[in-house]
C-alpha cells in the first residue's frame, strides 16, 4: 500500500469514528416538519476517484423528488425555489471518493431541512437553520461505494418521509 493510500485510509478512519453531532432526528426536530406545506429539493452529488478526478451530476433529483412526491409531499419547482428566499429546502449531499489503489471506498451521504427560525430570546431576529437532519458514512469495498452511498441514502430519504408523514397525517 502507498504512503498516499495509507494517508487516505487515516484520513477515512478519523472521519468515521468522528461524532455523527449534525444529525438531529428526535422528537423536538420531527415537530419541526409540523405543517410544513411544501419545500425545495437539492441534491448535491459528488464522486472522486483516487487519482483526483471529479465527477458530479444531478441525476439523483430525480429519482428524490419523485420518492417524496409518491408519499404525497408536495415539493417546490426549481422556479418556484428561485423565486421564494425564505423558502424551506431539503438537501441530500451524496458524496463517494473511490480510492485509486482498488482497497476501498469511502461514502458519506446526508439529508438536512434548512427553514427560517426565529429566535426564542428576541422573535424579531429571523435566520435560516437547520431543523431536521440524518447522515450515514460507510466505508464498502473498492467498487461498491456508488452503490451502497444510493441505498444508504434512499434509506435517509424513507427516515425522512417517515418523520414528515408522522408529524402530518392524512386527513
Amino acid at each position: 500500500m502507498s504512503t498516499k493510500s495509507v494517508l487516505i485510509a487515516i484520513l477515512i478512519s478519523i472521519c468515521m469514528t468522528s461524532i455523527d453531532s449534525k444529525a438531529i432526528n428526535d422528537i423536538n426536530a420531527r415537530s419541526t416538519l409540523r405543517n410544513l406545506k411544501d419545500f425545495g429539493v437539492i441534491v448535491e452529488q459528488t464522486y472522486v476517484d483516487g487519482r483526483g478526478n471529479e465527477n458530479t451530476s444531478s441525476s439523483l433529483q430525480t429519482e428524490i423528488e419523485l420518492k417524496l412526491r409518491m408519499a404525497g409531499i408536495k415539493i417546490l419547482s426549481r422556479e418556484e425555489l428561485k423565486d421564494e428566499r425564505d423558502t424551506p429546502v431539503l438537501t441530500a449531499k451524496y458524496t463517494v471518493v473511490s480510492d485509486w489503489g482498488r482497497y476501498f471506498d469511502f461514502y458519506n451521504v446526508e439529508i438536512e431541512l434548512r427553514q427560517l427560525v426565529s429566535l426564542f430570546r428576541d422573535k424579531k431576529i429571523i435566520s435560516p437553520a437547520i431543523t431536521w437532519s440524518s447522515m450515514r458514512r460507510g466505508s464498502p469495498k473498492y467498487g461498491k461505494g456508488k452503490d451502497e452511498a444510493k441505498r444508504a441514502l434512499f434509506e435517509l430519504i424513507d427516515e425522512f418521509i417517515n418523520s414528515f408523514l408522522a408529524e402530518n397525517p392524512k386527513k
